[in-house]
């Protein structure tokens, strides 16, 4: 079992008796190189014990070989990891929602302030790496930036059809997952509003945004 890499409570549970060691190196050999020796005995000492215990079976009475063992691990893990993943995603979704919405009232507050948006260049132009000036002059501090694609936001624009920065939208995307994408905005100008005046925080689905 040295070879194996298991800790000295794995491999003590599993040589305990020899036909679940036998069981268990059959298995092992049988995954090769698709699954590690360690997570094996996981799925052996956990799952397959439970199971035994349950049916209060001896691993010899188990109708589970040690080929169907690797088989449903195989199937397992990749759901496992994809259920991770989609709970991560979700996480940072929520974040990015919540801190959106902090974005959206910092620019209604620069805006009361100042009388027009961030400009899109120049001096004290919006600066799509750090949210400077709204950064800089205290009007959001949130950790937005580290949850988006390569930490900036991709575009902004404050666009004078209505009078000097007198509209702004602003999109940005998810680094989870680079399809989920974000559009911050009080205008019609923005390029995934197709022409329909936005005010607040909205979610591309597909074509269709949707309002948060």
């Amino acid at each position: 079992m040295a070879g194996y890499g298991l800790g000295r409570y794995d491999a003590s549970v599993v040589v305990e008796d020899r036909a679940v060691a036998d069981y268990y190196e059959r298995a092992v050999t049988t995954a090769g190189d698709t699954l590690s020796p360690k997570l094996v005995a996981n799925w052996v000492t956990g799952e397959l014990f439970r199971l035994i215990n349950e049916a209060d079976l001896a691993i010899t009475d188990v109708k589970v070989n040690p080929e169907d063992l690797v088989a449903l691990i195989g199937m397992a893990v990749p759901l496992a990891i994809s259920a991770v993943n989609s709970s991560k995603v979700q996480a940072e979704r929520e974040v990015v929602e919540r801190e959106a919405q902090q974005l959206y009232q910092a620019f209604l507050a620069f805006y009361e302030r100042n009388g027009e948006y961030p400009k899109a260049f120049g001096v004290d132009g919006l600066d799509p790496t750090t949210l400077d000036p709204l950064r800089r002059r205290g009007y959001y501090d949130g950790p937005l930036l580290t949850r988006l694609f390569d930490e900036r936001v991709d575009a902004y624009d404050s666009p004078d059809d209505r009078g000097r920065n007198q509209e702004f939208w602003l999109e940005m995307t998810l680094a989870e997952a680079p399809t989920v994408r974000f559009v911050v905005a009080r205008s019609d100008n923005a390029p995934l509003g197709g022409g329909e005046w936005l005010d607040g925080v909205y979610i591309r689905h597909g074509r269709r945004l949707e309002a948060l």
